[in-house]
């Protein structure tokens, strides 16, 4: 890697989602692949999602919990339809505290 000298008083933006979707780093990165990120299936310094430095969003452990449990809990109790498939590719994402969709994408819940 080469020395960066950043000039004092510049903001700096790490674009985590970017490394993420890199091909160099991921292969098929836009691919749903939930077995990528299990152990010794990545290399760590490729994988940020809640930062890894001593000041590291401090709700990582939760958040996944959460996101786990409420997932969990959706999915047994419906089947998830996709009104317009899309391809991840062709989704232009909007950046802002969290990125999203630019245009909604409707989804149909049926209880099972």
């Amino acid at each position: 890697s080469k020395d960066v000298i950043i000039p004092k008083n510049s903001i700096c933006v790490f674009l985590f989602f970017a490394l993420h979707q890199n091909e160099k780093y991921w292969k098929n990165p836009l691919q749903f692949n939930p077995d990528r990120f299990l152990p010794g299936n990545y290399d760590i310094k490729h994988f940020l999602p809640f930062s890894i430095v001593p000041r590291g969003c401090i709700g990582f452990n939760l958040a996944m919990l959460e996101m786990k449990a409420i997932i969990a809990t959706v999915l047994r109790k419906f089947s998830v339809h996709v009104d317009v498939p899309q391809k991840v590719e062709d989704i232009v994402l909007q950046f802002d505290i969290t990125i999203k969709p630019a245009k909604k994408i409707f989804l149909r819940f049926k209880r099972r």
